[in-house]
């Protein structure tokens, strides 16, 4: 839209946020079991997969009204923050997921186009 500026909004329960070129700093080197945590996507509607995550990070980006921002997040909010940072970055859950996982995801996308 001809607008340099990378924007994510979010909401985990307290109202929406606004994010504005958001970058993670300071990502925890402990990361969340693949296994344990399914992510979703509005992307990719059914599609629930593992996905390794920082369990803490620091965020810093910019408000609506472009005052400078900070938080610290840990555990669903961080991996809020991280995953719609990765679509700003053009990456989803799907590249996130190993190879087995991927390739049950992408049948169960393609059965489900088949069936419309």
């Amino acid at each position: 839209i001809g607008v340099p500026d990378r924007i994510f909004l979010f909401d985990v329960g307290e109202g929406p946020n606004v994010c504005i070129n958001p970058r993670i700093t300071f990502p925890d080197e402990e990361m969340t079991e693949a296994a344990e945590n399914l992510e979703g996507c509005l992307s990719l509607p059914g599609i629930e997969l593992p996905v390794e995550r920082h369990v803490r990070l620091k965020l810093e980006y910019q408000d609506e009204k472009g005052e400078a921002r900070s938080l610290e997040a840990e555990g669903l909010l961080a991996r809020v923050i991280q995953h719609e940072t990765d679509h700003l970055d053009g990456v989803v859950i799907l590249d996130r997921a190993d190879r087995k996982a991927r390739a049950e995801a992408l049948k169960r996308l393609r059965d489900s186009l088949y069936s419309l």
